[in-house]
């Protein structure tokens, strides 16, 4: 139960209402408790006989002094969470009991509106609306940077004398910085001084058994001015993984709560520090009346509610007619409805906006309206407009009554990349902040503290100093006798805190390295860790730690394993291949057998209009061979040259070739930049090249299902003679596949599936368009605004439309052929960056009859022709008895003989 309280200044009354539980809170907008709706429930049950029946309820619109013969008709679209009723209880719970009902700007101050006038018609309209800003000003990287990335900055300007000054004891301040230094060393500062406090430990009710240092509200603020930040080593533990050397846990051992302990009279123990500067760690809060602000520039603004520009004509004389308002219509959906009966004009409702409730004040026997007048009010009743959609051969037309005409994913996914650009400038910054870092050598000038109880002795500091400049390991291994005690004691208590968590950590498989923290040093000599100052520093001493480029030695290639077989534990073992063109079909089909695969299907395309004729000879060539031949054959993907179809694209409007040009534009960018400042030449392994190109062939030249464009050409390649089998691959791209959440598997901004055709159709089938949902795997850098749509997350009806879409097609697609001779296999769908693929089901007439399947092998990440043949050979033993498949059919016929090569003879 939540309570919220109001003040009521009209009476001097303070309120407090009750959400959401009961159906008397809506009343009390309309007695001026509240300016924005509450959500609303109807409490209808069974009433005994012999208690006092309920009064029916009122409608709310009817408490306003209003008469509609003289005045006009009146129309309220009722906000989403407010009741359009009321009754006597609602009233005398809340309220002195009206005996007259309220003027039409009364009312509409309750509600939150303003009277809106347009012909004879008059309407309450929110005051107002929330705008996404589609198209912002250039983004400043640096504004609204965290404290933890000032401090990094600021680190970046120092130069080698500055970091001595600021390793010491005194640490540095305003008069020992530059003009250009100051700004950035005052934002690591609380802009009201730094609250230094007493706290007490208290035991942590959402951990039990863990305490925390709390302020007991005994307190001095102290100005900024005189105040210094000091750098300092501090002891940095890792536990390393035993498997793979990664670093599966740190922990560093703290003494914020720790230097200023003291016990008080009466033996209670209490600790000093600063209690404000968490502050300088949390993001921003959006500002209360709905404004987005992402570096430096407004991104989502409130303001008055204005017409917006429409894509529907309501001046045109079409739209002039009268049309009689009775108050039958309920909802917004029916008054459209009737709109569009009226005109014959195709206007349809996002489903959102058209399950808004109507309240209407007309005359007795109905009144007469202009249906412009009623769209236009229509429109500012729920801040939006008209959106056209067309298919391309203008075939058909829809109006959908919307936020805007542009969708509300496709805003939100432009400030996602406005967004990432501005992320990768800062995040350039702070790699060339760290690059000049390192030129001020801070290893020599940041200590640990004299009086450190957790200080590395002498000879640990040496080695670990020795490692962090000459290799890249994040510490060296120490044994625990070696240690101080106090760190001794910091390390047992780290362990136990791990295994309270379920990891198990072992101090055999301990490192000790060194972490970056920073203090502020109070005019009283009195120094406090800042908080900002440890967390994020982790590895920066080590990073900062090499002044020039460490000569390293080329690593000792390993003696290469003896290439393995094809395991036989299968009869059936199919290799998939690109199909080559003139001589080099024979040498493939004869390296295959050799390798000891019982069967070659050929990756072909259904659009190409030699398919058949190249498969004929294929087939026959592989008869003469003694090795059947089948085909493979993409549905849903165009081969190069090809024009077959529809091409798919995402809520931005792009292709998935465009989008993943663009992303790895994006990164081959970022890995440039990245080698200039460090002064080494960055150059791509053979195995990231393979990525991207992989990358660039699954996500492009996907085309909209459609089984009239395939049908013939399946049909053809099904006619020839002796083909072994016949599997259909890429029948999903993704977004018609499952479902679009946060955990997705698809890479962001990838998802097709908003092309004209689907976005009109799941308008007629759902009721909204695809472009206006939210892509969750786009994370635009600020709290994404509700808008009227209201909060329904519309991805799972969204995918279950595309899925149900490509279901059907697929269906069309292979009724046809299920009884034809050959073997038809359909790809299971895996998603690209899943890993090792999937598997062939056997397309079978009878849906009850159990499918054969087919395991499939499909390279991703390995390039060497030794790693993918030892996966495959690993792959195969556990293959099920109906057989496996390699498939090597989107490499190149150059790669898929290397790999082939690369086997054990049978």
């Amino acid at each position: 139960m939540t309570l919220s309280r109001n003040h009521q200044s009209q009476r001097g009354v303070y309120f407090t209402v009750i959400t959401p539980r009961f159906s008397r809170v809506v009343s009390c907008l309309l007695f001026g408790l509240l300016a924005v709706g509450t959500p609303c429930f109807a409490q209808d049950g069974v009433v005994p006989p012999s208690a006092p029946q309920k009064e029916p309820k009122k409608r709310i619109i009817d408490l306003v002094r209003y008469d509609p013969r003289t005045q006009g008709p009146l129309l309220l679209v009722v906000p989403r969470n407010v009741s359009a009723e009321y009754d006597d209880a609602d009233r005398a719970a809340y309220s002195e009991k009206w005996s007259a009902g309220v003027t039409l700007s009364r009312f509409g101050e309750i509600m939150a509106c303003r009277t809106l006038t347009d012909g004879n018609l008059t309407a309450l309209v929110p005051r107002t609306m929330t705008t996404i800003v589609s198209d912002p000003p250039d983004p400043d990287p640096t504004a609204g940077m965290q404290a933890e990335e000032r401090f990094r900055l600021l680190l970046g300007t120092l130069t080698p004398a500055q970091w001595q000054i600021m390793g010491g004891s005194t640490g540095i301040g305003t008069g020992d910085l530059t003009d250009e230094q100051k700004p950035l060393f005052a934002g690591l500062f609380p802009a009201e001084g730094l609250t230094v406090a007493t706290m007490e430990e208290r035991a942590n009710d959402d951990q039990p058994g863990q305490t925390f240092w709390a302020d007991t509200g005994e307190s001095n603020t102290v100005p900024v001015r005189g105040v210094r930040l000091r750098v300092r080593r501090q002891v940095l533990v890792e536990f390393l993984d035993p498997k793979d050397g990664s670093r599966n846990a740190s922990s560093t051992p703290g003494e914020r709560e720790d230097r200023y302990r003291f016990r008080t009279p009466e033996g209670e123990e209490r600790s000093v520090g600063v209690t404000n500067d968490w502050q300088l760690l949390a993001v921003p809060p959006d500002d209360a009346d709905g404004t987005r602000i992402a570096f430096g520039q407004t991104v989502v603004r409130v303001e008055q509610n204005r017409a917006k520009p429409s894509d529907l004509p309501v001046d045109a004389p079409a739209f002039g007619i009268g049309m009689r308002l009775d108050g039958s219509e309920k909802t917004v959906g029916e008054l459209l409805s009737r709109c569009a009966k009226e005109t014959r004009m195709p206007l349809v409702a996002d489903k959102r906006l058209a399950a808004l409730p109507l309240a209407w004040r007309v005359a007795p026997g109905g009144q007469t309206a202009s249906v412009a007048s009623v769209l236009r009010l229509l429109c500012r009743s729920v801040t939006g407009t008209f959106r056209r959609l067309d298919l391309p051969n203008g075939a058909q037309t829809v109006y959908l009554l919307t936020d805007d005409r542009e969708g509300y994913g496709t805003r939100l996914a432009r400030l996602y990349r406005w967004g990432q650009r501005a992320e990768d400038a800062r995040d350039a910054l702070l790699r060339k902040a760290k690059t000049n870092a390192a030129k001020g050598d801070p290893l020599s000038h940041v200590q640990f503290a004299p009086d450190d109880p957790m200080a590395l002795p002498p000879a640990l500091d040496a080695s670990l100093e020795t490692a962090y400049r000459t290799t890249d390991a994040g510490g060296i291994p120490v044994p625990p006798a070696e240690l101080p005690p106090a760190l001794r004691d910091a390390v047992a208590k780290s362990v136990r805190w791990w295994k309270d968590y379920g990891r198990d950590v072992n101090v055999g498989n301990m490192r000790i390295g060194a972490t970056l923290t920073c203090d502020y040093v109070l005019p009283d000599g009195r120094a406090f860790e800042a908080m900002w100052g440890r967390y994020s520093q982790t590895d920066y001493l080590r990073s900062v730690a090499k002044t020039k480029p460490v000569a390293t030695v080329a690593p000792v290639k390993p003696t290469p394993a003896p290439a393995p077989p094809v395991p036989r534990s299968t009869p059936r073992r199919v290799c998939v291949l690109p199909l080559p063109d003139g001589d080099g079909l024979k040498p493939l089909l004869v390296l295959a057998r050799r390798k000891g695969f019982t069967e070659v299907l050929f990756r072909v395309s259904l659009y190409d209009a030699r398919t058949p004729d190249r498969l004929k000879r294929a087939v026959a060539l592989g008869k003469s061979l003694g090795i059947p031949v089948g085909a493979s054959a993409p549905w849903l993907k165009r081969g190069a040259g090809e024009s077959m179809g529809i091409e798919d694209v995402n809520v931005s409007g792009e292709t998935g070739r465009r989008w993943i040009a663009d992303e790895m534009s994006r990164m081959t960018r970022q890995t440039n930049e990245m080698g200039a400042e460090l002064g080494v030449p960055v150059t791509l392994d053979k195995q990231t090249d393979r990525m991207f190109a992989l990358a660039g062939a699954y996500l492009g030249d996907w085309i909209v299902p459609d089984a009239r464009i395939a049908r013939e050409p399946l049909s053809a390649v099904l006619s020839v003679t002796d083909l072994s089998a016949f599997v259909l691959t890429d029948t999903a791209a993704p977004g018609w596949d499952r479902e679009m959440t946060d955990s997705n598997d698809s890479l962001p901004g990838a998802l097709l599936g908003c092309t004209p055709a689907t976005r009109i159709a799941c308008i007629r089938s759902q009721g909204f368009d695809p472009v206006d949902v939210y892509d969750a795997s786009l994370r635009p850098p600020f709290t994404v605004p509700e808008l009227h749509f209201g909060p329904e997350n519309l991805t799972g009806p969204m995918t279950a439309f595309r899925v149900g879409e490509n279901r059907r097609e697929l269906a069309a697609l292979l009724g046809p052929v299920a009884g034809r001779a050959v073997p038809v296999y359909v790809e299971e769908y895996k998603p690209f960056i899943s890993g090792i693929g999937a598997g062939y089901i056997r397309h079978r007439e009878d849906a009850t009859s159990s499918s054969e399947t087919l395991a499939v092998y499909r390279p991703f990440m390995e390039y060497e022709p030794s790693a993918i043949t030892a996966a495959l050979a690993a792959f195969a033993r556990t293959a099920p008895k109906t057989g496996f498949v390699a498939d090597f059919g989107r490499d190149s016929v150059a790669d898929a003989t290397r790999c082939l090569n690369a086997l054990a003879d049978k």
